[in-house]
């Protein structure tokens, strides 16, 4: 059976999203062997089919380089990578014309001109998309460049020979049978970790790349912040719109219950008291307001109605292009030889501690898919052939289909539940607090030790369930350990218990690693040219305000 499904490439993608399509067309153009393997279909999952925008530096259309980098590492609380941030700016508008070429539309008026949007308060914008879906466009360039594609594939584990990533194994969604690659490199681009939340389009990104780079020795960053999205309590599932009109606009239930973006919507409480949103495009004021017992949370819509906001629509991310494997270069090469990373798998640190606008996440997919894709065809021209041995596939085989073994045990459906109860409370990721936190990372350690290695399950599908659910509990753990390690309050990182911001101690990203059967974490400094002017007053630094703080001991 391994010997049927085994197959060599140059380059193996795994994930079909912007990054993935983008790394594997790159590859290609370079004259390498790609093959793309995705758990769905590529092109049509993960989160970008739901991008609505593409952010586009361009002084042309009057854009200005510093006031850009000001509000992105302003919104950011200057935790930004910059370095990332230029190249972001400097390579975005190369990647809209990639997409222009390959036949990707964008919205226009009746001028001809191109429609930018952006939200109140932000200086940065970004063109409209025409139609969200142009996964399959994309797509189709990538067979035109020679790329092959493999769809109901979920790849679990990463294959190293004499420590160098050379391939990786899983199992087909159809059949159940071993599926296994030998390749010369190896970029991940299969998105972020959330925790099947309802109400956003995330329930397949479950950190499956993040946690087989992880097994290996791979350094992760950027697990502590969060995505905190919303959506309508009457319509909980309908936050990104599944309808079309002609034009490619959404249809379907008012398009106003979207997510609250930054200034657009004006929330109130269950008081009446408006709501001001703190700078950036996702913030916590909701789940501030729930804490203080100030819920239900409303925004009016378009009809001048009342309609109820629930958190929590996409917990277990971080924020867009923070989570995932360091890169050690401006190459998205890991610390592992022969892995890449890029799009939402790649903690670049573009954005910092909240994300600061639209668009950002698709371009950083673009950028750092293109960057990755070049740079392992570049790597593998002096790689010579690795053998993988027969006794190495074999021990990746029994372990992918231990589950399917067990005569007893757990079903993942139900270890899903227990780890959303777990994860889920607005209490646990949203306001931090060390002894809830310390808590239900005890919770997901006996998950992690005692239920997962008891998983049974008898048919394929399950078997995806199974591994997905144990990528999420290394994911929770990630998050719960670097939130008990980050001593203070930053972006989306709220510590009931450290509500300032703790600076210049702070002005630091956290690495986690593994270590033996431990998760190591260290600090890494900020550059200190990045550091704002610290002789500033606290309260000019930071607009937003969190609960608890004392600007008199910021001081």
């Amino acid at each position: 059976m391994a010997e049927k499904n085994h197959t060599k490439v140059d380059i193996l993608v795994i994930g079909g999203g912007f990054a993935g399509l983008f790394a594997a067309i790159k590859a290609a153009e370079q004259g390498c062997s790609v093959t793309l393997v995705d758990k769905a279909y590529a092109g049509k999952s993960g989160s970008s089919p739901y991008v609505g925008h593409f952010a586009v530096f361009n002084p042309d259309w009057g854009h200005d380089y510093d006031a850009w980098m000001e509000h992105v590492s302003t919104i950011g609380e200057y935790i930004n990578n910059r370095d990332w941030t230029d190249m972001l700016f400097s390579e975005s508008l190369d990647r809209y014309h990639d997409l222009v070429e390959w036949g990707v539309e964008f919205e226009h008026d009746e001028n001809g001109d191109l429609i930018f949007d952006t939200d109140e308060g932000m200086v940065p914008n970004a063109p409209l998309l025409k139609r969200w879906v142009f996964g399959p466009v994309i797509r189709k360039r990538a067979v035109h460049s020679g790329v092959k594609f493999v769809n109901r594939v979920m790849l679990t584990d990463l294959i190293t020979v004499d420590g160098v990533v050379s391939g990786a194994a899983g199992f087909s969604l159809d059949d159940g049978s071993f599926w296994s690659y030998e390749a010369k490199a190896v970029v991940i681009c299969s998105g972020g970790g959330a925790f099947k939340p309802q109400g956003w389009p995330v329930s397949e990104l479950t950190a499956d790349g993040e946690y087989m780079a992880y097994r290996i020795g791979a350094e992760i960053s950027g697990k502590e912040f969060n995505e905190p999205k919303s959506a309508s309590r009457d319509y909980p599932a309908y936050t990104m719109g599944m309808g079309w009109t002609e034009h490619g606009r959404s249809v379907g239930p008012p398009p106003d219950l979207g997510p609250p973006q930054a200034q657009r919507v004006k929330c109130i409480n269950v008081h009446g008291e408006e709501i001001t949103n703190r700078p950036g495009s996702n913030h916590l004021e909701l789940e501030f307001e729930a804490h203080q017992g100030r819920a239900p949370v409303y925004y009016r819509t378009a009809d001048g109605g009342l309609t109820e906001r629930i958190g929590g629509a996409a917990t277990g991310l971080s924020v867009h292009g923070n989570e995932g494997l360091v890169p050690q270069s401006k190459n998205c090469d890991s610390n592992i030889p022969g892995l890449f990373a890029a799009g939402d798998t790649c903690s670049a640190m573009f954005v910092g501690a909240t994300y600061p606008g639209i668009g950002y996440g698709s371009t950083g997919a673009a950028v750092t898919g293109a960057r990755a894709g070049l740079a392992a065809a570049k790597f593998i021209s002096d790689i010579p052939e690795v053998k993988i041995s027969a006794s190495q596939l074999s021990d990746h085989e029994t372990k992918i289909f231990a589950p399917t073994k067990r005569t007893g045990g757990f079903g993942p459906q139900w270890l899903t539940q227990i780890l959303q109860n777990a994860m889920f409370p607005y209490y646990v990721l949203f306001i931090k607090q060390v002894d809830r936190l310390q808590a239900t990372l005890t919770m997901v350690e006996f998950m992690r030790d005692h239920l997962a290695p008891q998983l049974r399950v008898d048919n394929p599908h399950d078997l995806k369930l199974a591994h997905e659910v144990q990528s999420m509990i290394y994911n929770a753990e990630a998050k719960l350990r670097t939130s008990l390690y980050r001593e203070e309050s930053r972006g989306t990182h709220y510590r009931e218990d450290f509500p300032n911001r703790n600076d210049p101690d702070w002005l630091a990203w956290i690495s986690l690693q593994r270590d033996g059967d431990q998760m190591k974490l260290w600090k890494r400094p900020i550059p200190e040219k990045w550091w704002p002017d610290l002789s500033q007053p606290y309260e000019q630094l930071y607009a937003a305000r969190m609960p608890g703080e004392t600007l008199e001991a910021a001081e």
